[in-house]
Order: C-alpha cells, then structure tokens, then sequence
C-alpha cells in the first residue's frame, strides 16, 4: 500500500490541518502539541498540502512519509 498524497480537506479530522500563517506563528510549545503526524502521535516532519487547500497543511512523520510504516495505515 502506498500513501496517498492527494487527500482533500473534507477526508482530514478536525484539527489535524492547518493554515500556513497559524504554522509561523507557532511557538516551540505549539509546535510540538500540533505538528503531529496524521497517522500516528509522532513528529510530523512533512507539511503535505491536500489538494483542495490553499496554503493549508497536515504532516507526516518520517517513516509515513516514506511508506515504511505501511502496516499502521492498514490498520487506520
């Protein structure tokens, strides 16, 4: 199974996207309760913009992103 990267906004949870100026803003504390991986409670090191979004964001850990945790998503 491969990640699939062309997620719209509508198929996000709540909270787990958010809008490029609110990531600047973020302090070091708000960083680390909010950049999370979508998949899993890691650190989200990859914005990934979905494809009906403008500037709007949801992250992904390391090995999400590059599909070694495949069979955590399976279970999702």
């Amino acid at each position: 199974m491969t990640i699939d990267f062309t997620k719209y906004k509508k198929d996000l949870p709540e909270g787990k996207i958010h809008s490029e100026l609110t990531i600047l803003n973020w302090t070091r504390h708000q960083q680390e309760q909010n950049r999370i991986c979508l998949y899993c409670d890691s650190w989200g090191s990859f914005a990934i913009q979905p494809k009906d979004a403008y500037r709007q964001y949801y992250f992904l850990c390391g090995d999400h992103y590059s599909g070694k945790k495949k069979e955590k998503i399976k279970e999702n």
